[in-house]
């Protein structure tokens, strides 16, 4: 039985359970991740360093991961537009994940399929070298991984002002932020790591208020494409594109489906 009360993140999260429940094979839906879901997702992460980031060169972007939990599929697209990578998460054992994939550790999850996947369905390559290229470019980029927390003045620690040229944000706001006011103060802080005309591009659920993974249920802010938009323009952001996609509420969570925004700083300096 599934208690009322919310878990904490750093006594109660199963990070193995929640990448197996989550990101299983991805040519199908997993556990507690529709296919149709997790395939807009990605699909409009490509199409954000495809088309909605003109200005990135090739090899010449610095990305923040910000917030990304144990998780790495959402820098797939990411990697040929990237010179430096920032992977960010408030818990240590998503950190420790992430560092023993990029070390291929014994207890690392297998990320191949979902690079030889998002490769081929929406980059069109069928090459079987270029997911292994990709993934060991991944882990050669990633120039380090940090503590980040939502509710400190500087989210991932000082020195980092007007340091990105994109900050990437996956499934974290409705999970790290208690309102969606705490999501607009967020994006502010965030802003301000970004260089003049710098990108954001978030991923996340619409509406719910908790998730559970193995039983232990999980806080979320309840957002809708309207608070997204309107946090967006509040921090500063302009070109604002939110899209959604609505899904039939899954078991482990009440959330109606999953939207994908970005956005660009207004160029100041």
């Amino acid at each position: 039985m599934i208690s009322d009360e919310m878990s904490d993140y750093d006594r109660d999260f199963d990070v193995r359970s929640y990448i197996k429940l989550s990101y299983g094979d991805p040519h199908v839906s997993s556990a507690n991740f529709k296919k149709e879901l997790r395939d807009f997702v990605l699909e409009n992460v490509h199409e954000f360093y495809a088309e909605r980031a003109p200005t990135l060169r090739s090899n010449s972007a610095r990305i923040l991961e910000f917030g990304g939990g144990p998780i790495i599929v959402y820098l797939i697209s990411a990697v040929p537009y990237a010179s430096s990578i920032v992977f960010s998460d408030y818990s240590s054992s998503c950190r420790k994940a992430v560092r023993e994939w990029i070390n291929d550790g014994p207890d690392a999850y297998d990320w191949h399929p979902y690079f030889d996947y998002v490769i081929k369905t929406f980059e069109n390559d069928e090459s079987a070298e270029t997911p292994l290229n990709r993934a060991k470019e991944m882990k050669s980029k990633i120039s380090s991984i940090i503590h980040c927390d939502v509710a400190m003045e500087n989210p991932i620690g000082k020195g980092y002002e007007k340091s990105f040229d994109v900050i990437s944000v996956s499934f974290c706001f409705e999970s790290a932020c208690k309102s969606v006011e705490d999501v607009e103060e967020t994006l502010k802080k965030l802003a301000t790591l970004l260089r003049p005309g710098g990108w954001i591009r978030i991923n996340g659920v619409l509406g719910g208020s908790y998730y559970t993974v193995n039983d232990k249920r999980f806080f979320n802010v309840t957002q809708t494409k309207e608070s997204v938009r309107n946090a967006l323009a509040k921090a500063g952001f302009a070109s604002i594109d939110v899209k959604a996609h609505v899904s039939d509420c899954p078991a482990h969570a009440d959330y109606l489906g999953m939207y994908h925004a970005s956005a660009q700083l207004s160029d100041r300096t």
